[in-house]
């Protein structure tokens, strides 16, 4: 037992994968005190099913990793621009907006990929309607240098800034041609 009468086992309970998402040597359960601990980002350790709440307010730190009836990772692979850009056209399908969705080649690195990428697509209403995640996603491929810890409103409204300083340079770049 631990300091707080939770079981640090889980004989014959289910249990589920969390994975340490933070960048951090080492990190214990400080939530629960099951003595469970993960070694670098992107450990995975089983976890008791019933105390993963604990963890679950933290997804900076802790991500809970599904899985298949068997007990397998089931690997999720984060989007792509170009999934996002197709996504983002599909949304704006029958708007009456004018949208030319451009296929990016993901060899040609971030950065073509961020001078590609059509800024004004990402309207505020857009930007509203992403999730957390997609918006997350897309901010590395854009190479927006978000720190990952940002609350989801800080990162939100950094977002919106940094999309609009690339839309407004982008139109003055088009000017001066």
């Amino acid at each position: 037992m631990s300091l707080f009468n939770i079981p640090t086992n889980n004989p014959g309970g289910k249990t589920v994968l969390v994975e340490q998402v933070i960048d951090r040597p080492f990190k214990d359960d400080c939530r629960a005190h099951t003595g469970i601990s993960w070694h670098g980002k992107g450990d995975r350790q089983r976890y008791p099913a019933a105390l993963w709440n604990h963890l679950a307010g933290h997804p900076d730190v802790w991500k809970l990793i599904p899985e298949d009836a068997d007990g397998n990772p089931i690997e999720e692979k984060p989007p792509t621009v170009n999934d996002l850009l197709s996504e983002r056209s599909q949304e704006l399908a029958g708007t009456g907006t004018l949208v030319a969705h451009v296929e990016l080649d993901p060899s040609a690195g971030t950065a073509a990929m961020a001078d590609a990428y059509d800024y004004t697509s990402l309207t505020k209403d857009a930007q509203a309607d992403m999730t957390a995640d997609a918006m997350r996603a897309l901010a590395v491929t854009l190479d927006y240098g978000l720190h990952p810890r940002l609350t989801e409103d800080n990162m939100r409204k950094r977002f919106a800034e940094i999309t609009l300083a690339r839309m407004e340079s982008h139109v003055d770049d088009k000017a001066g041609e």
